[in-house]
């Protein structure tokens, strides 16, 4: 009985040991949180402005306390850069203020091209080449997405 039971407790050491060892791996190597990825995107859909275009290359991770996000913002290319960068500042105050962690944000800030026109709602735009005629979902899926490897 003695034998047995300490095999058991010996796999069960085992067990245990192993899912520590993954859990510290994982977070060497900065891997990816879906649960943060969806936390994320519910928040930039809900507080996306009106000339967000899109966003793509949605990153997020943790390293020890602090997250990290890094993000291309596509806003319209008629934009200043005093306007773009007014606009990633929201963004990112927007994301700092919803979580309790520290934050690092990265905001990349692309211009609006032509396949873009097809959902922009910027409906007041003299380089418009195509009328809006889709909405995009922003979910992990679209949101991480890299969109010059289509």
């Amino acid at each position: 009985m003695d034998g047995a039971i300490a095999c058991l407790v010996g796999l069960n050491i085992l067990f245990t040991g192993g899912k520590l060892i993954q859990q510290s791996i994982a977070g060497l190597m900065d891997k990816s949180d879906p649960e943060l990825l969806d936390r994320i995107a519910a928040l930039l859909s809900y507080h996306k402005q009106k000339y967000w275009i899109d966003i793509h290359q949605l990153r997020a991770w943790r390293a020890g306390d602090l997250i990290h996000i890094d993000l291309h913002l596509v806003l319209p290319r008629d934009f200043s850069l005093v306007k773009a960068n007014d606009d990633a500042r929201k963004l990112e105050i927007m994301l700092v203020n919803n979580f309790e962690q520290k934050i690092s944000v990265l905001v990349h800030m692309d211009p609006c091209d032509q396949p873009e026109c097809k959902v922009c709602r910027r409906y007041q735009c003299s380089l418009r080449s195509h009328e809006a005629d889709s909405s995009l979902t922003w979910n992990r899926k679209n949101l991480t997405l890299n969109k010059n490897n289509k």
